[in-house]
């Protein structure tokens, strides 16, 4: 169904909020005292703060009270003074890379393997130490996936902020699926009732989409400036337009883009559904659709009735690293966080790109099939010699590297 998808670029990428939480699985219980420090370590090992972004917020509350916090050291006045909030918003994150992740994730599971994975009672914080390595040598395929586009801004500026005179700009990160679960529990409340018909249900779920869709472009413009007007009438606002810029040389909603009008056979709502329940599927008709309604012993939703307020819609208060009240797995605390000067994910070395891009380098595919056959091979103890299958196997591998991939020595070690 997404082949042409694939084909045509899109990349799927694992979220860093549900990787961290597939560990939970080889730990013994949340409630472990250990339990919050591990997370820590796991979220300081994929991600670091930007320092120019922290030192900008250190300067903001220290100004505050400048005599007090001068003889103050950054380390105190993060771990005193600075809220999660404020680290969450004005100081922007990066992925380390996949070789500091592993060496940091290594290093976490094995001392917490040890006395400092215990309780006061002896209870040690994973279930068995094969258990937590089980789960490590599985998550290990996924640390590409877990980091950031290279040279890609993970964050929006949503609008400034000012902390005691200081102008900090306050960032939404663009990581998660918070807009997406979002989306999920904004659908119910698309359709104002239990009891819907079908022609009804597709009109009030394609209105709801609309809406949604228009809410969040104006949620993506700078400093709220999105939208000045409380309505959703594309061909409204256009004509509105039109009209301003004839008569007054300017327009009143500058960020408004109308609609293309693009002719597309793609199945909506319940055209998908009926189609894929009965083959066939045609556009819906509003013929009679006041037939539609509910019977007079049917549930109905009284006009007075309350509807729900937007801004309490979690789309709009939601961001990519903060997925629900009191779950702060991707925070770090001060012994597990680290800086970093670069803005955005580095590019990723030549060697990196030919392994594990999705157009590798010609001829390489070749070579990791004769690569992995001698691994196959080192793996089988006690074996100093050879069948005649796996001989044929080796030297057809062989032959088909072509020559361009048989490379020096030094060149070599760049897959190292």
């Amino acid at each position: 169904m997404f082949q042409e998808w694939f084909d045509g670029g899109m990349v799927v990428r694992l979220d860093i909020f549900h990787w961290i939480h597939r560990f939970d699985a080889a730990i013994r219980t949340d409630a472990h005292s250990k339990y919050a420090m591990f997370k820590s370590a796991l979220a300081g090992a994929v991600l670091a703060y930007i320092r120019t972004d922290l030192e900008l917020l250190i300067e903001a509350v220290r100004a505050k009270d400048p005599d007090t916090f001068r003889s103050m050291s950054e380390q105190d006045v993060v771990r005193l003074y600075v809220t999660r909030d404020q680290l969450q918003h004005h100081v922007r994150r990066v992925t380390l890379g996949v070789q500091q992740t592993f060496r940091l994730i290594h290093l976490a599971i094995e001392e917490l393997k040890g006395p400092a994975g215990q309780d006061q009672s002896g209870v040690t914080l994973f279930k068995t130490p094969a258990a937590i390595d089980e789960m490590w040598v599985g998550q290990q395929r996924h640390l590409e996936c877990i980091q950031d586009p290279p040279g890609m801004n993970m964050y929006r500026v949503a609008r400034t902020t000012t902390i005691n005179g200081v102008d900090l700009p306050y960032c939404k990160s663009l990581r998660g699926s918070n807009s997406l679960e979002g989306f999920h529990k904004s659908l119910p409340h698309m359709i104002p009732g239990p009891h819907c018909a079908a022609r009804p249900y597709q009109v009030y779920l394609i209105s709801g989409i609309a809406r949604w869709n228009c809410d969040r472009s104006s949620d993506a413009v700078f400093g709220g400036k999105g939208r000045h007007h409380r309505t959703y009438s594309a061909p409204l606002i256009h004509r509105l337009n039109a009209r301003c810029q004839q008569l007054f040389g300017e327009t009143v909603e500058e960020n408004f883009r109308a609609p293309a009008e693009v002719d597309s056979n793609e199945l909506l709502g319940l055209e998908y559904l009926f189609s894929q329940s009965t083959g066939e599927s045609g556009p819906f008709s509003l013929e009679d659709i006041i037939q539609d309604g509910p019977g007079p012993d049917e549930e109905v939703v009284q006009p007075g009735q309350p509807t729900p307020d937007p801004e309490a819609d979690e789309a709009y208060q939601s961001d990519g690293e903060s997925h629900c009240e009191g779950d702060h797995v991707l925070d770090a605390i001060l012994p597990h966080i680290t800086l970093v000067t670069d803005e955005t994910s580095s590019v990723n070395p030549p060697a990196f790109e030919d392994a594990c891009s999705q157009n590798p380098l010609p001829g390489y595919p070749q070579l990791e099939r004769f690569c992995s056959l001698l691994v196959d091979i080192g793996l089988v103890e006690d074996k100093l010699s050879l069948v005649t299958e796996q001989r044929n196997a080796i030297l057809a591998a062989w032959t088909k590297v072509p020559e361009n991939v048989v490379m020096d020595h030094c060149e070599a070690n760049l897959y190292h």
